[in-house]
């Protein structure tokens, strides 16, 4: 009798502290969400390469590709009620060794930011930007091969709020601006993987980028520019339930709300990957506090994905998926755009 509710005691003590551990699980993990993403464009007349990025103006469809390292913009004008959207390398910026980025950004009187100064770390595949250059977009075809000539962010490793001395060395960088034109927000990667976030006065980096065009050097040094505020994650990137294993491009709307779209490359064995746009509130550095929407379509069971840039519309994200041949070399067959309905504040 005894040892049979020593069992007893042994079993419901055992499932109060399996039920406690399961519901700590439950409470600390991000809240998700299913999400339809809902077909806008058919990019078509474009090399064979992933769009890394597309901005969608009242008159103009812009993307922007890297090929070879270079980073090649073309612009079309849009036909009402047409989704199949035609380029043309007549109107085309190529930008010569520029490196790898999804940052297309207007920032006015036609001026574009965009990254720059790739860097390749021993572990990485790609030539990261490192820095973020300024460029107007020609009224034809150009090539731009020099650096130097353009006004540019560099020093970005300053924006976070990490001490220097514990700072490692910076893999890559991208930026947003939010919606109501106020924020500027500069995203890094360090080579230790924590990810890094400040947000700068946008209209304060625009005039001092247009004081650095005048000069010779034409840098502003964020060492002597101060952010309006910045945190960090720490193990941002990584493969753990608690991270981000692709970054694919970054957002922020007016309350300062980051916006992440992820999705692994397609490889041999997988077609495709977790379809997913990250929002991380403001100083969210855990990662509970965050919402992960899942993200599919029906049309993309015929082929593999690699979801790539994102641009807040409103409430709406307009987000830029490649297709690839579902067989081992996953060639790009092309590149579409699609609408997130109500996922922003």
């Amino acid at each position: 009798m005894k040892k049979k509710i020593s069992n007893i005691l042994f079993i419901t003590i055992s499932l109060f502290i399996v039920g406690t551990f399961a519901f700590s699980d439950s409470a600390s993990a991000a809240s998700f969400h299913h999400m339809t993403a809902h077909f806008m464009y058919k990019l078509t007349k474009l090399p064979k390469y992933v769009v890394q990025k597309t901005v969608n103006t009242h008159k103009s469809l812009y993307t922007l590709q890297v090929i070879h390292n270079d980073i090649i913009v073309r612009r079309v004008a849009k036909t009402r009620h047409h989704k199949k959207i035609k380029f043309s390398s007549k109107h085309q910026l190529r930008l010569k060794n520029f490196g790898h980025t999804q940052t297309w950004l207007y920032a006015g009187n036609n001026s574009w930011l965009v990254g720059a100064k790739p860097v390749k770390h021993p572990s990485e595949n790609y030539y990261w930007d490192t820095e973020i250059a300024r460029v107007k977009y020609p009224k034809k075809r150009k090539t731009i091969s020099k650096l130097h000539n353009l006004p540019r962010l560099t020093h970005l490793n300053y924006a976070t709020d990490m001490a220097q001395k514990d700072y490692p060395l910076l893999k890559r960088s991208e930026v947003a601006i939010s919606p109501n034109r106020r924020w500027l927000l500069i995203g890094t990667v360090d080579t230790k993987n924590n990810g890094h976030f400040a947000i700068y006065n946008f209209k304060e980096i625009n005039s001092k980028l247009n004081q650095a065009a005048h000069h010779s050097k034409k840098t502003v040094n964020l060492k002597y520019v101060k952010s309006v505020s910045a945190f960090h994650i720490n193990k941002f990137f990584g493969t753990g339930p608690n991270q981000v294993n692709s970054i694919q491009g970054y957002e922020i709307d007016n309350k300062k709300a980051i916006y992440i779209s992820r999705e692994l490359k397609p490889a041999s064995r997988n077609s495709s990957f977790p379809r997913e746009v990250v929002k991380i509130p403001w100083n969210a550095t855990n990662s509970s506090d965050w919402t992960r929407y899942k993200i599919n379509n029906s049309h993309w069971k015929k082929v593999a994905t690699e979801l790539e840039g994102i641009e807040l519309s409103g409430k709406n994200i307009n987000l830029t998926v490649a297709y690839h041949k579902r067989n081992k070399s996953h060639d790009v067959i092309g590149n579409r755009v699609y609408k997130l309905k109500n996922i922003a504040n």
